[in-house]
């Protein structure tokens, strides 16, 4: 076997990756694109002047999971800016996202992390699955920044999926994504 089959075999196994998405096992292999100094991208969930907490929805193209739990405020903005909020969404109707972890920074009080953080899935029948995200794994980014966590694991976005976070009232929530890949 020539070297260059040879490593276009073992890239072709390192990226053969199996991926525990909600509801199954993807073998999402050959349908990953590295995507390398790609920026990360952030979330900001601004419950700022809002008397009750208020459960925001990230991902979710097609609304379906929005309408079935009933629950789903957009994003407040997405990189810094409102009118991006739309157009991310609309970008995992075709594209989906691998994250490899994110920080997940509250803007005055620690009790947030505490609130629901759920991965969601729904099927093209309704059916939804969800799966918590355990807050007690995070790491804490820095000794000197206690309202900032950072976690790590694998998160998809894409049509499919999406991630609801509950946030406190008169909260802020900025949740910044490390992106590994994306698939097509």
């Amino acid at each position: 076997m020539s070297q260059a089959r040879e490593l276009t075999t073992s890239v072709k196994s390192a990226n053969a990756v199996q991926s525990n998405v909600i509801g199954s096992e993807v073998d999402l292999g050959m349908f990953l694109n590295s995507v390398p100094r790609m920026p990360g991208i952030s979330y900001e969930l601004n419950n700022f002047g809002v008397g009750v907490p208020t459960t925001f929805l990230i991902g979710d193209p097609t609304g379906m999971i929005s309408a079935i739990l009933g629950v789903g405020t957009d994003p407040t903005s997405v990189q810094g800016v409102a009118g991006f909020v739309t157009p991310n969404k609309e970008f995992f109707y075709k594209v989906g996202i691998v994250y490899s972890g994110f920080n997940y920074l509250t803007d005055t009080n620690t009790a947030q992390f505490s609130q629901a953080f759920r991965l969601v899935t729904c099927n093209s029948a309704g059916e939804i699955s969800s799966e918590g995200v355990n807050m007690a794994t995070a790491q804490r980014n820095s000794a000197f920044n206690d309202k900032l966590l950072t976690l790590t694991g694998e998160y998809l976005l894409d049509i499919h999926r999406g991630i609801t976070v509950s946030v406190l009232a008169g909260e802020v929530v900025t949740l910044t994504f490390t992106v590994s890949t994306y698939t097509v």
